[in-house]
């Protein structure tokens, strides 16, 4: 966030939380196979990383900051199921207390 122009570092967040679950959604509706799954971890961590990194530079409140983070929890709460793998039901988790944390601040 720092090495971006202060103008530009609140529009980052919700732009890149849309392409990152767009991702992990289209992932997600693809089935369950070995490759889809490393990636649904990675983008887990992607989001992850957002959360921590960047949603307290995006214009927390608005709109489009509670669309982001209701998508984010929506698709976490999704891989609780059973047919996650565990490492997805626990990074699931770990982004789902993240965003509890950062909407508490």
């Amino acid at each position: 966030p720092d090495a971006l122009p202060a103008k530009r570092v609140a529009n980052v967040f919700p732009l890149l939380c849309e392409r990152v679950c767009g991702l992990l959604e289209t992932v997600l509706s693809a089935g369950r196979s070995g490759g889809i799954e490393v990636v649904a971890v990675q983008l887990l961590r992607i989001l992850k990383i957002l959360l921590e990194k960047w949603s307290m530079h995006s214009a927390r409140g608005s709109d489009i900051s509670k669309m982001q983070t209701g998508f984010i929890a929506h698709l976490a709460v999704s891989m609780l199921s059973e047919e996650a793998s565990r490492e997805e039901q626990l990074l699931s988790a770990e982004v789902l207390q993240t965003l509890a944390e950062v909407e508490s601040i």
